[in-house]
């Protein structure tokens, strides 16, 4: 199966490691196609084309991933000397090891959040490099299928503290969607991406790779990668405000109808009016306040997260006492 040529590959092969150390790269995007279920995947190698001493496999460990947030660490490591079977006599020192705990939850069968924390640690001392150049590469990469049943947003955040690269990755029916890759040793970056329903594929990794001809080396780093999905138009929080026992904010407002209902829980006995807010410009003002009442707000911007807010007149109206309560959107599309 060919394989997709990525960043991470090119650094890989660029450094001078094989381009069969790391089989943690996904097929390429004319035959990608995303695992039934969630996978973490592990790799600890280190070796020589000519020289003995070489430890670990160039296929990566298989680990099944819970979904229910259980956190389940893994890890592989790599101890041995490459050392020349021939004069003049070199051997190269490697110790290495990869820690990787994955963490999903679901809401329905949908992962809400994928987490990646991966630590590594790599020491490569070389006393002579001529003919041996031995090289070590180590890394963790968590694989999760997305099936949406309807379109959601998909945040992606990486925060590199000193692995060598950190990587998030969408495609969506074999095409790269979003990327977030970073060798920088402390930077942070996100990105949101509005995924329409249907089958996508989410790649959190972290990777290192290293190569005698550099020198000595004694690194060690930190990556947490992680991916947090939210249907369109969901609400971002909950319910806040003095007011919120008072009227009851929805958890979602209706993308296809471009609205969305709320409930007043207030009797007209404690409330003489309620005030309806979108982004802060009043849009209607119930005057007939009765408890269980239904009022749907009409035509909210659909590109566009919104804030709705509730200010319950509190009765007797003349004193102007209010109690409000509010909750934030995310856009429909």
């Amino acid at each position: 199966m060919p394989r997709s040529r990525s960043s991470l590959l090119a650094t890989l092969t660029g450094a001078g490691l094989a381009v069969g150390a790391l089989n943690l790269v996904p097929a390429s995007p004319a035959s990608a196609s995303p695992p039934e279920s969630p996978r973490l995947q592990l790799l600890a190698r280190a070796w020589s084309d000519t020289c003995a001493g070489s430890a670990g496999s160039a296929t990566p460990t298989t680990y099944a991933v819970p979904t229910d947030g259980t956190e389940v660490p893994r890890t592989a490591g790599v101890d041995t000397t490459i050392h020349s079977a021939l004069p003049p006599a070199e051997s190269t020192e490697i110790r290495g090891e990869v820690r990787a705990v994955p963490r999903i939850t679901t809401r329905g069968g949908v992962p809400q959040t994928v987490e990646l924390v991966v630590d590594d640690e790599l020491a490569l001392d070389a006393d002579y490099v001529a003919t041996c150049q031995a090289r070590a590469v180590q890394a963790a990469q968590l694989v999760v299928p997305l099936q949406l049943p309807r379109p959601g947003w998909l945040t992606l955040q990486v925060d590199n503290a000193g692995l060598g690269e950190a990587q998030a990755r969408l495609r969506t029916g074999g095409s790269i969607v979003a990327d977030l890759t970073t060798t920088l040793p402390d930077d942070r970056r996100a990105v949101r991406v509005l995924l329409p329903a249907g089958l996508h594929q989410l790649t959190l990794r972290g990777v290192r790779g290293a190569r005698a001809a550099d020198g000595d080396l004694s690194v060690s780093g930190a990556g947490r990668l992680r991916a947090t999905f939210a249907e369109a138009g969901t609400a971002t929080g909950p319910e806040r405000g003095a007011g919120r026992s008072l009227v009851d904010l929805p958890t979602g407002r209706d993308c296809a109808a471009g609205s969305a209902a709320i409930v007043l829980r207030a009797g007209p006995g404690r409330a003489a009016a309620v005030r309806l807010l979108v982004d802060g410009r009043k849009v209607r003002t119930v005057r007939k306040v009765e408890r269980g009442r239904r009022v749907v707000l009409r035509n909210l911007p659909a590109t566009k997260a919104v804030t709705l807010r509730a200010v319950v007149v509190l009765q007797p109206a003349r004193k102007g006492r209010t109690k409000a309560a509010s909750r934030s959107y995310l856009a429909c599309r």
